[in-house]
């Protein structure tokens, strides 16, 4: 559990919301300059679902679906990233 908050000193008023960005992206898998580059852009988020919300898989099927959505070798994965 994190628990996030601003302090006395804290200027920015989206301090809260960008530190949140950045440690969904890093716990997403996410390099760290990765992750911290959301901070510093303003047009840039990170949204992320469960394939299992979308589709019911189990086993073999489901790390072949994941596969498919990261693309050979990682591919689609780091063009996205």
């Amino acid at each position: 559990r994190v628990e996030l908050k601003t302090s006395d000193l804290t200027e920015d008023s989206n301090a809260i919301q960008k530190a949140n960005d950045f440690l969904k992206a890093f716990m997403a898998g996410f390099e760290v300059q990765d992750s911290i580059a959301l901070m510093r852009l303003e047009d840039i988020y990170v949204e992320t679902f469960e394939v299992k919300d979308v589709k019911t898989l189990a086993g073999d099927h489901l790390a072949r679906c994941i596969g498919r959505i990261a693309g050979e070798k990682g591919k689609t994965k780091n063009a996205i990233e």
